[in-house]
């Protein structure tokens, strides 16, 4: 069959170095695992989304295109509808200027002759921005995207996944953290995903008291988690340390969790009379974790050719 198969890895995109370190060390892993096929990079915070489509919305509508359907994790095959959209795609500038959204980043391995894609994200929930994700991915392929695409998983996609996570981050921190030490791993949230961080958190209390699970939005506040670490020491201080439960750790998020002012969980927490120290490595980072992701997008491959289209 004509066409290559290529990868497409989607992060959120924050500015800065320290936030852009998580996604390279990722797309390194993927480039040793699969030396023989292209990888794209993609992005999906909203600034870049909405100028994406501010672009794209001056474009003629490409032949054949149809209204936007809800999305799902497999694209169906269907006929390509190139129209001229290729030749009006800005050049994606990777040092810092025009970043592809996802939707034109599929358009784009179009061009270059990308038929089959797996794309993976470093999406930790199945949440409004993996919706989006997908919403765009299903954009893309009727007005001209690759034939088909399969969708990696996000990591706490199903309960087995929380399970697996679960095991990672515990065994984790089993081996670096100080015997006193409480390891508190703060996730973004948000009130569409407190199911998922609730079956998350108690799959890790099954195996690791110690380790707490809280979020900047959502059921899971800092006062919450402050409750159980009174419950958890009988109300006596004691030593913390805080870990973001992110796949990379943008400047907003930073502040909110390790900042100096007396609203951010460190703040908080030292205010109830807790030893803080932080640690602001990505998940993305830890290979651990980041083998899990690469196992998704292995299994999303590997749908591929099952399916007859390698």
């Amino acid at each position: 069959m004509r066409g290559k198969t290529g990868i497409l890895l989607v992060a959120y995109g924050s500015p800065g170095a320290a936030a852009q370190q998580a996604p390279d060390c990722f797309e390194s892993l993927v480039r040793r695992s699969f030396p023989s096929l292209p990888v794209y990079r993609a992005f999906t915070s909203e600034s870049r989304r909405r100028g994406a489509f501010q672009h794209l919305c001056c474009m003629p509508p490409a032949a054949g295109a149809l209204p936007r359907t809800p999305p799902g994790e497999m694209i169906s095959p269907g006929p390509p509808h190139r129209g001229d959209i290729f030749s009006k795609l800005p050049c994606s500038d990777p040092a810092g200027g025009h970043r592809d959204s996802v939707y034109e980043a599929l358009l784009r391995m179009r061009a270059e002759h990308c038929a089959r894609v797996a794309v993976q994200s470093l999406h930790l929930v199945p949440g409004r921005e993996y919706r989006a994700m997908t919403a765009e991915i299903a954009e893309a392929r009727k007005t001209g995207g690759p034939r088909h695409i399969r969708v990696g998983t996000p990591l706490l996609h199903t309960e087995a996944d929380a399970h697996e996570a679960a095991a990672t981050l515990t065994a984790l921190f089993s081996e670096e953290r100080n015997p006193d030490e409480v390891v508190i791993c703060v996730g973004h949230g948000g009130h569409d995903s407190d199911d998922v961080y609730a079956r998350f958190a108690s799959a890790v209390a099954a195996r690791d008291r110690r380790v707490l699970i809280g979020t900047l939005a959502g059921k899971k506040g800092v006062e919450t988690v402050i409750e159980e670490l009174r419950a958890l020491r009988s109300g006596s201080a004691g030593r913390i340390r805080l870990v973001p439960l992110l796949a990379a750790v943008g400047r907003h998020a930073a502040e909110d969790i390790a900042g100096a002012g007396a609203y951010s969980w460190r703040g908080r927490l030292a205010a109830a009379g807790f030893d803080c120290r932080v640690d602001l490595k990505g998940l993305a980072e830890r290979e651990a974790f980041a083998r899990i992701w690469l196992a998704r997008l292995t299994a999303a491959l590997d749908a591929l050719e099952i399916r007859g289209i390698s």
